[in-house]
């Protein structure tokens, strides 16, 4: 991707730093940008992954986006969690994840209908300021983000303190997004997502969390 190659030791560091601020754990699967194909390869990729990680809950994109790595990521991502066991040795116990939820990347979602929300109030601000520093990583290449995208405008939650926080472009989708899913169910912020694989109301563990 032309607004990262070459960046590895800027990159590297700042991913390395948001995974110990987070507690994520990243895992670099080897494809180039745009050129992921949903096959065998992926799927066992992801069945291992899935596997090590011993899923009880698996997140992946939506299937109808526009851009190809997530469509294929998605699609790839559902099979290796609803049947992980026809991709790993045979001779491996496979705990097969209890829920597939898939979330929409796409700013302009089409297909994509949410039946189940999470309350986001709480971390919203701190996700956004997240996503800020990626704005400005991405702007610091001009392939990627016009000369507007940076500190488009300057929201305050009279709710949470009075925080404050400046929005990137993407930064600024992400809280309209927040917005609209939170009337949708009836609070300040939400997420939505679309469930692949059910589970009963006592063992949904979206809502536990």
């Amino acid at each position: 991707w032309p607004v990262v190659t070459g960046r590895g030791d800027e990159i590297k560091p700042q991913v390395a730093r948001l995974c110990e601020k987070t507690g994520i754990r990243v895992v670099t699967l080897g494809h180039d940008y745009l050129r992921l194909v949903s096959n065998i390869d992926l799927i066992r990729q992801l069945s291992v992954e899935i596997h090590k990680a011993e899923a009880d809950i698996v997140f992946c994109p939506w299937e109808d986006d526009s851009n190809q790595d997530h469509v294929a990521i998605g699609t790839a991502a559902r099979i290796a969690s609803n049947s992980p066991f026809d991709f790993v040795p045979p001779d491996q116990k496979v705990k097969v994840p209890s829920q597939v939820l898939q979330y929409s990347l796409e700013f302009d979602p089409r297909t994509f209908r949410p039946n189940c929300f999470v309350d986001t109030s709480s971390v919203l601000f701190d996700s956004l300021e997240l996503n800020n520093i990626w704005d400005e990583f991405y702007a610091a290449k001009n392939h990627y983000l016009w000369p507007d995208s940076l500190r488009r405008m300057t929201v305050t939650d009279h709710r949470d303190h009075d925080r404050k926080l400046t929005l990137h472009l993407q930064t600024e989708q992400l809280l309209a997004w927040s917005l609209i899913r939170g009337i949708q169910c009836g609070v300040r912020y939400a997420e939505g997502f679309t469930t692949y694989k059910f589970a009963p109301v006592d063992k949904d563990l979206l809502a536990q969390i």
